[in-house]
């Protein structure tokens, strides 16, 4: 799994991936394999494709946050002396 600076560069990095390169991506050696199965007949039976995919990502971005202990980014707009 790559390694990540804070929690908005998983965010981010996660926001790329459509629903195939989302498991490409984040399981390449298939070890979900159940999982994406159950995802892949929820959708079968009428769960909608987009749903599916903002759930997993969600799961997915706590789960690397959580791994990795990594903070949130906290944005500072630069210092302007006027």
């Amino acid at each position: 799994m790559q390694k990540f600076d804070d929690a908005t560069e998983v965010e981010e990095w996660l926001d790329t991936f459509d629903y195939e390169q989302f498991w490409e991506q984040t399981d390449p050696n298939n070890l979900n394999a159940e999982e994406r199965e159950n995802c892949d007949l929820s959708i079968s039976q009428g769960v909608d494709k987009a749903m599916i995919l903002k759930c997993i990502k969600a799961t997915k971005r706590l789960e690397i946050i959580r791994e990795q202990g990594l903070k949130v980014r906290i944005y500072q707009p630069p210092v302007t002396l006027h």
